[in-house]
């Protein structure tokens, strides 16, 4: 699978003040945890409100990327083994003319059914109120 990176809007709220006309590594990061999100639903059939926790991150990038290159993430289908993937992409510059590997990202993530979500975040609850702790 091949997925163009996009800029975000100028009213993107989360990205607004960061990089300008470079991308950082932090927008190419969030591209490819979108991506994620994307493969859980349409791959992995899962539903679309499907809640993930991300287990790891791991990324080779550049420390920036001027918005004028096209950039794309490419994606090699991988086994999901029951609620868990490990999703790696390659991050390629210039996928129209001479198409150039500058980086690589992977995320260790995990699905959870409502029910399961719910179990994990009222066990997470009680530990906190437990220490004197307040939990959402």
């Amino acid at each position: 699978m091949r997925c163009a990176v996009l800029s975000p809007s100028s009213s993107d709220q989360l990205f607004a003040v960061l990089g300008g006309a470079e991308r950082t590594p932090e927008e190419l990061i969030e591209a490819a945890r979108q991506a994620v999100v994307m493969l859980w639903c349409t791959v992995y059939q899962w539903p679309v409100d499907v809640r993930l926790t991300l287990n790891e991150v791991s990324a080779e990038l550049p420390v920036s990327v001027h918005r004028d290159i096209p950039l794309e993430l490419r994606w090699w289908p991988q086994e999901v083994k029951g609620n868990k993937a490990v999703t790696s992409f390659e991050l390629v510059a210039g996928f129209r003319h001479a198409p150039k590997r500058i980086g690589s990202i992977t995320f260790a993530t995990q699905a959870w059914s409502e029910r399961a979500w719910e179990r994990v975040r009222s066990t997470q609850r009680r530990a906190a109120a437990a220490a004197g702790e307040t939990r959402c």
